[in-house]
């Protein structure tokens, strides 16, 4: 687990990252076959629990793994659309 934040945005977002590869494999994929951007260091597959976890240690789950199931993700399909500059307003 680990917590994104953003607090211009007030947003605190607890995401549980994920070993997938598939995923990464996209990710280069994608930015490649539109010449897309990317703003971050690195990209890390994850699933975001919650945009509200300003109170939450992440590192105080990641002890409790064993309550973790293993599963698998499988894409159905691949939505693209334009950036929303302002999608951070619908979280707070």
């Amino acid at each position: 687990f680990e917590r994104f934040d953003n607090p211009d945005n007030e947003i605190y977002a607890l995401v549980m990252k994920l070993n997938c590869t598939l995923c990464t494999k996209l990710h280069k994929e994608l930015m490649k076959k539109f010449d897309l951007v990317f703003d971050y260091p690195e990209y890390i597959p994850h699933v975001t629990l919650s945009y509200k976890a300003k109170h939450i240690d992440p590192k105080k789950l990641s002890k409790d793994t064993d309550n973790i199931p293993d599963f698998e993700i499988h894409f159905s399909k691949i939505n693209i659309e334009p950036l929303d500059e302002d999608w951070a307003k619908d979280k707070k």
